[in-house]
């Protein structure tokens, strides 16, 4: 009603924006935003804000509307490459709101739980292969590369992975030093993992920062799987902003991480292990520790 007013209202697009990004749909908030930057002009005190969040909306409507059409498209436009990028997603963020409005609505039952969990897996495993076949159009395109930074950012993936993983933490015990089952409550991991080592210039620079900051949070859950978050480290580690963001100081500042992974990521180069398919991880370990 505030923007049918006043169109040129760019505090009251940007809480719409949040609003429907919030339900799931912020494609929705598109129009509303190109109108006010149109009105508005870029000199505008938030066209800056206001822009980033229409490129996200743009991204998410352009796969949203080509899912949605039975027409062929070619040559593949960049909302085609990264179609199954958003489905993965959405499906991860449908499975996600589904097990908040469940916890909310009465107390699950551990089948219920489980569940709940298996399915956020099963999204997240999803999402990490869609994110794997996009490895190297993502390397030779900066387009493409930006706008599935955009993409995942739209669909809120990395608070999604997160808060998976911070909430659950305290009831995850630690697993022995030889040995980490699957579990589906580690589908944070599948998806952390995936979309830091997509590209060594994602996650875009203000998600890294927010991931960052999260860093001593997710500590527990990190430290109770330390292969797991050995792979996570080693991505971050690869970032292109690594020296810029000082990220090798955040992970060594995360309060318990460093101080309950040391020891089996240390025991990874152990030559006494004598087991040769370690042999990726052990040099993955060495990586990680020299940086």
């Amino acid at each position: 009603w505030v923007l049918e007013q006043e169109p040129g209202h760019a505090k009251a697009a940007v809480r719409l924006a949040k609003a429907y990004k919030a339900l799931g749909q912020l494609q929705e908030a598109a129009p509303w935003l190109s109108n006010l930057l149109a009105k508005a002009g870029p000199r505008c005190a938030s066209a800056k804000e206001v822009g980033t969040w229409l490129e996200e909306a743009e991204v998410l409507r352009s796969c949203t509307e080509l899912e949605g059409s039975t027409e062929q498209q070619s040559p593949a436009p960049l909302s085609q490459q990264l179609l199954g990028v958003h489905r993965a997603a959405r499906k991860l963020w449908e499975a996600a709101n589904a097990r908040q409005l469940g916890e909310r609505g009465r107390q699950q039952t551990d089948d219920e739980e489980q569940l709940a969990e298996q399915s956020q897996l099963d999204a997240a495993q999803a999402l990490a292969r869609a994110l794997q076949r996009l490895q190297r159009p993502v390397a030779e395109d900066s387009k493409l590369r930006r706008a599935l930074g955009l993409l995942l950012r739209g669909h809120g993936v990395l608070d999604i992975a997160t808060e998976g993983l911070s909430s659950s933490s305290s009831s995850i015990p630690a697993q022995p030093d030889d040995e980490e089952e699957e579990a589906p409550g580690d589908w944070g991991f599948e998806v952390l993992v995936g979309c830091c080592a997509c590209s060594p210039e994602l996650p875009l620079e203000p998600d890294l920062r927010k991931l960052l900051s999260s860093l001593s949070r997710l500590a527990p859950k990190l430290a109770s799987r330390p292969r797991r978050a050995l792979r996570f480290v080693q991505s971050l580690l690869r970032h292109r902003l690594r020296q810029g963001l000082c990220i090798a100081d955040s992970i060594v500042e995360a309060r318990g991480l460093l101080a309950r992974c040391l020891r089996p990521w240390t025991r990874l180069l152990d030559d006494r292990i004598g087991n040769d398919e370690i042999e990726e991880t052990a040099a993955t370990a060495a990586e990680v520790l020299q940086e």
